[in-house]
């Protein structure tokens, strides 16, 4: 029996709700008084997470932003306000690497997306 193609309309709703799922977490993951295991402090795993939030968060951006360049705006923003509210908290700081890294990751989101014209 052959899949189901999903209506555009239908696909949008996915991605939208993905996307408000991912800010949820991302916002949740940054400001929640979490630590590493021992064993991966050191590793780089923390820049890999937070290139990779923003990767995926701008990714998913696309498909309900209307003006692009607003999405990935939003992303370097929120990156940098996360990164601020952390410093007011007794339990986290103010990293300037992982503001880079999630700098790095909503920047090559938006290159790529623009480079293999996948903007709507």
């Amino acid at each position: 029996m052959p899949l189901p193609i999903m209506q555009p309309s239908m696909l949008k709703r996915l991605f939208s709700s993905a996307y408000f799922l991912a800010l949820i977490a991302l916002v949740l993951l940054s400001l929640w008084p979490l630590q590493l295991p021992a064993g991966l402090n050191g590793l780089g795993w923390d820049k890999l997470a937070h290139f990779l939030f923003y990767f995926g968060l701008l990714l998913l951006g696309n498909s309900i932003w209307t003006k692009k360049r607003n999405n990935l705006y939003f992303s370097l923003a929120l990156g940098l306000l996360l990164e601020c509210l952390q410093d007011l908290s007794p339990y986290r700081q103010f990293d300037y690497w992982d503001l880079a890294a999630n700098t790095m990751g909503a920047l090559i989101g938006y290159y790529l997306l623009r480079k293999y014209s996948l903007f709507q």
